[in-house]
């Protein structure tokens, strides 16, 4: 199960990011404000996708 919610997850994010709706290279705590704290705050978009955020967990 977990590797289907991986990729629906990629899916849904890139449909939204064709629709102008979601911003690859924008900062996740533009969406999300409470993942910005503890130096996360410029992590983009982009690097929780491909997986380079450097996020242990």
């Amino acid at each position: 199960m977990w590797s289907i919610t991986k990729t629906m997850t990629a899916l849904c994010a890139l449909v939204l990011a064709d629709r102008g709706e979601l911003g690859l290279s924008t900062p996740v705590a533009r969406y999300w404000p409470e993942f910005g704290t503890a130096g996360k705050d410029r992590i983009e978009v982009r690097h929780l996708l491909g997986h380079t955020a450097g996020l242990p967990d």
